[in-house]
């Protein structure tokens, strides 16, 4: 994704914060030069799809600037005392905190988790969750996009991925009333973990859809006969 198009979802911020804006991304695509993913396409396009989304759900300007570049300091030569010279904010901590959730991540698809890994997982992240949410919600647009992707990775990781996404970070999206990220994750998990079961809830899913619109359809003339020929009426004295 070039700058061009990406700008495209960042129109409503001031000419100030796009400046900003374009420096972060300028500046990830330069830590990130040379670097591949597993598609085989430039690695940057990854955290600017992450930031894409954030931006559509209208983050602030230190939440794009984190997701732009919260892969360089694990992943670059990138440090996090350049990021917090060079941008003024909350950036550097945001990027901190994805940064601590990556190294759980990494731990997590290693293979499967005991129920103590699971505790000590989720502990960490409340923990960060509690001194900013901005971290998880960065986390999560991360995740998603990964599971977008995830055709891409090695076969040995996918379930791992997916399971790991589907037991922690779904559960996640839904208690943060991110509904449209939890459903879509957790139909790409589902994709991966149980083809099977993902095909039996949505045909379950459109079944109950086709019996909710023939309910509603059928409340719509009720309500419609009910205004037209209302069974009484009131009189004011």
């Amino acid at each position: 994704m070039q700058w061009d198009e990406f700008q495209s979802h960042i129109r409503h911020f001031s000419n100030q914060d796009q400046k900003s804006l374009r420096e972060a991304f300028e500046l990830g695509q330069k830590a990130h030069k040379g670097q591949m993913r597993f598609s085989g396409e430039p690695y940057f396009n990854h955290p600017i799809a992450v930031a894409k989304t954030l931006a559509d759900l209208g983050a602030d300007m230190d939440t794009l600037i984190a997701a732009m570049l919260h892969d360089t300091v694990e992943d670059t030569s990138l440090t996090l005392k350049e990021i917090d010279k060079k941008f003024d904010g909350t950036v550097a901590s945001l990027i901190d905190g994805v940064t601590k959730l990556y190294a759980v991540d990494l731990h997590g698809c290693r293979g499967v988790k005991t129920l103590d890994e699971k505790i000590e997982t989720l502990r960490k992240m409340f923990t960060l969750l509690q001194k900013d949410v901005r971290i998880i919600v960065i986390k999560l647009a991360d995740k998603l996009h990964n599971m977008q992707t995830i055709e891409f990775f090695p076969e040995a990781k996918r379930k791992a991925y997916a399971q790991d996404t589907l037991d922690i970070y779904v559960k996640i999206a839904e208690r943060l009333s991110m509904f449209n990220m939890c459903e879509e994750l957790e139909y790409l998990c589902l994709k991966v973990l149980d083809p099977q079961l993902l095909k039996d809830l949505v045909k379950l899913h459109k079944k109950h859809e086709r019996q909710g619109e023939k309910v509603i359809n059928i409340l719509q003339k009720k309500i419609n006969s009910f205004i037209k020929n209302p069974p009484f009426r009131i009189q004011f004295s």
